[in-house]
């Protein structure tokens, strides 16, 4: 029988980090859906469920803070859905938190953090 891949949202401006966190997704088996900006993000969250969202903080038209919270308070497919954050700051900002973020990993991205994160985030939402 062949496993079927989770379908996650990647929201990040930069084509350069999209790339890196595709590759390193896909390397844990996920089937990635990318947004280049937060409002595309935004409605792609609207339109479809997905098994967790990975998201960068600053990007144009629309931040990853902003993002996150719509979700989070919308009446969409992904009010509970995990988002982890994803930003170049060293620490988890409690904006993070207010957004309704569940994880926080910073750039750079490393396969061994990210795995790391991913696993936590999702354990913690199925408790």
């Amino acid at each position: 029988m062949v496993e079927e891949k989770k379908t996650i949202l990647l929201v990040e401006d930069n084509f350069f980090n999209r790339k890196v966190s595709i590759g390193m997704l896909q390397k844990l088996k996920y089937q990635v859906e990318e947004a280049t900006h937060g409002a595309m993000g935004l409605e792609m969250a609207q339109d479809k469920k997905y098994y967790f969202i990975l998201m960068d903080i600053y990007m144009p038209r629309m931040d990853g803070y902003t993002v996150s919270y719509n979700i989070k308070n919308g009446d969409g497919p992904n009010k509970n859905t995990p988002i982890i954050a994803m930003t170049a700051v060293e620490s988890r900002s409690s904006c993070c938190d207010d957004a309704g973020m569940d994880g926080f990993i910073s750039k750079p991205v490393m396969l061994t953090r990210l795995s790391g994160e991913i696993s936590r985030v999702l354990e913690l939402k199925l408790r």
